[in-house]
């Protein structure tokens, strides 16, 4: 009884120090390549959910679209060029935004994307990343359609820390959602380069992104990842999107989270508490 009782509480404590040293090796990795892929972080049936609701609401979008004479499903230039000179500014913002391959304010401000970040394993693990005892998330996440060729929802080689000025000392997460096949493409990295390049660019002449860095003679890297997996991103690596070569929609899902002692001068949503809030944390 005793024996059993004492193997019991070794194999306990063999099993806590074994998740500590991989959650070691991971901030390790992190901190050295720029990023690093969790494995196994969102229960399946919580990305299976999403996506169902991205899917229909992906639909939805193709009907707007599709009454204005846009195909959602075959983005041109030619409807950029449309959608610049026909549409008022409100209307503009709406259809330039969704041909990029975002979804509405509406749809990101979904509580069912609260599912994918409230989890306790989940916090635990960006909170080690960040060096914080506490997690805050800017206000929304970012989910994403990117259909078959469309050119003017990939996003060039960049730094999140271009587009996200209004937040310090930052990560991003980013969740595929369907993207399990390497035809629908998903997300280039290139490791070490938060710490040995700056990225300063400007806006490119459409106005959908900022123009891709032609200094940088690397190959990014692609890593294909599961369901469930999420890739976590130093705010200053260098990365970009990939072509949809398949007929399928791709959908994932990015956001932003930072620690007690960093602030956003926008609204954040505070994961201890559920409130939001906006400016400096003290």
């Amino acid at each position: 009884m005793y024996i059993a009782l004492f193997i019991k509480k070794m194999k306990k404590f063999q099993n806590k120090n074994s998740k500590k040293s991989i959650a070691n090796f991971q901030k390790k990795k992190f901190e050295e390549d720029g990023f690093v892929i969790l494995k196994k972080v969102i229960p399946e049936q919580i990305i299976d959910k999403i996506n169902l609701f991205l899917s229909k609401e992906r639909i939805v979008l193709e009907s707007i679209m599709m009454n204005e004479g846009i195909n959602l499903k075959k983005i041109t230039n030619d409807d950029l060029n449309k959608i610049n000179k026909t549409f008022s500014t409100d209307k503009k913002d709406f259809f330039r935004n969704v041909i990029t391959g975002n979804f509405p304010k509406k749809i990101k401000g979904n509580e069912i994307f609260n599912d994918l970040f409230k989890s306790r394993k989940f916090q635990e693990k960006i909170k080690l990343l960040l060096n914080s005892e506490k997690l805050f998330m800017h206000i929304y996440p970012s989910p994403r359609h990117i259909s078959k060729k469309n050119n003017l929802s990939i996003v060039p080689l960049h730094t999140d820390s271009q587009y996200n000025p209004h937040l310090k000392k930052f990560v991003t997460v980013w969740v595929p959602i369907n993207v399990f096949e390497k035809k629908m493409g998903g997300i280039l990295v290139l490791p070490r380069s938060h710490k040995t390049h700056r990225i300063k660019s400007k806006i490119r002449k459409d106005g959908l992104w900022f123009e891709s860095t032609k200094t940088i003679k690397e190959k990014p890297h692609y890593f294909l990842m599961s369901k469930g997996d999420i890739m976590v991103m130093n705010q200053n690596l260098i990365h970009g999107s990939m072509e949809n070569k398949s007929n399928k929609i791709r959908f994932s899902i990015d956001a932003r989270f930072f620690g007690k002692k960093n602030y956003s001068t926008k609204h954040f949503l505070n994961l201890q508490t559920g409130v939001i809030s906006k400016n400096i944390i003290n």
